[in-house]
């Protein structure tokens, strides 16, 4: 397997990474039982070399993801999930950002995740996120539970990608 470096986190990723969504959440999809195919699955990749695991808490394929590395070199893997975004008029959506983040951790069985990102993220969206999730996303990082933040987009609302470029312009 061949390693590269991912963006600007120094961390080492396989150049084959593994989605744990897409349209077949690793086949479980068509037959929610197959669980234990999806276990298999993600450890054959890892055993080829694969060191990058993409999950989200909507594809609901985290808990699968943390019973495939039970056991395994927490270090020796790339963990990146993500949370979408809670309603603007949730009565507290930094608190409830905080509560699906723990719940990744649980379900992934780890105690960080190396790369956490805001899912979906379109531009009516960005300065919500700014100034309503990041502080809280900060402080997770400040206490050493992510390793790296990061920004999603949503393709389909955002084609010429104004969300993402105004997020590196402003380092969010």
């Amino acid at each position: 397997m061949e390693y590269t470096t991912l963006g600007k986190t120094g961390l080492k990723v396989s150049v084959a990474g593994l989605g744990c969504g897409g349209p077949s959440r690793l086949g479980m999809r068509d037959d929610p039982n197959s669980e234990q195919h999806a276990v298999s699955l993600i450890r054959q990749a890892i055993d080829l070399g694969v060191n990058f695991l993409d999950t989200a808490q909507t594809y609901g394929t985290e808990a699968v993801v943390g019973k495939a590395i039970a056991g395994m070199r927490r270090d020796a893997l790339v963990i990146s999930t993500k949370k979408t975004l809670p309603s603007e008029d949730h009565a507290d959506p930094a608190g409830e950002l905080k509560k699906g983040f723990e719940q990744s951790l649980k379900l992934i069985g780890t105690d960080y995740i190396d790369v956490y990102h805001l899912h979906g993220v379109e531009p009516k969206d960005y300065q919500y996120c700014k100034e309503r999730l990041m502080p809280a996303m900060r402080q997770l990082k400040e206490q050493g539970k992510i390793r790296f933040i990061g920004v999603t987009e949503g393709f389909v609302p955002d084609p010429s990608h104004t969300m993402l470029q105004q997020s590196l312009r402003e380092n969010m």
